[in-house]
């Protein structure tokens, strides 16, 4: 981010203020120490160290129209279970009824 913004650290929210209006698709995933990294693995959403409140509440003020992934590892390929948790964590969080 230094080289590209000359700034140390930045929020996850404020990167994605300043790159949205290049932003097709959004991969969500959560992770706990280094974000951003090769070395991390994702997380059930809500498990790491990701403001998803914040992040949801920016991607929500640009106006973002198009995709979002949920990036999960999954101990059941069949069943999906973390990434039916992580649908639920981001439905409740932006108060939708999935029903």
């Amino acid at each position: 981010m230094q080289k590209i913004y000359g700034i140390q650290e930045i929020s996850l929210e404020d990167f994605f203020r300043i790159i949205s209006n290049k932003v097709d698709i959004i991969h969500l995933s959560d992770v706990k120490g280094s974000i951003a990294s090769m070395r991390t693995e994702s997380l059930p959403l809500g498990e790491g160290e990701i403001d998803f409140k914040k992040l949801l509440e920016e991607i929500l003020r640009v106006g973002f129209n198009g995709p979002i992934v949920l990036e999960t590892n999954e101990t059941d390929m069949n069943n999906a279970v973390n990434m039916v948790a992580g649908r639920k964590y981001l439905s409740e969080m932006l108060g939708e009824d999935l029903r």
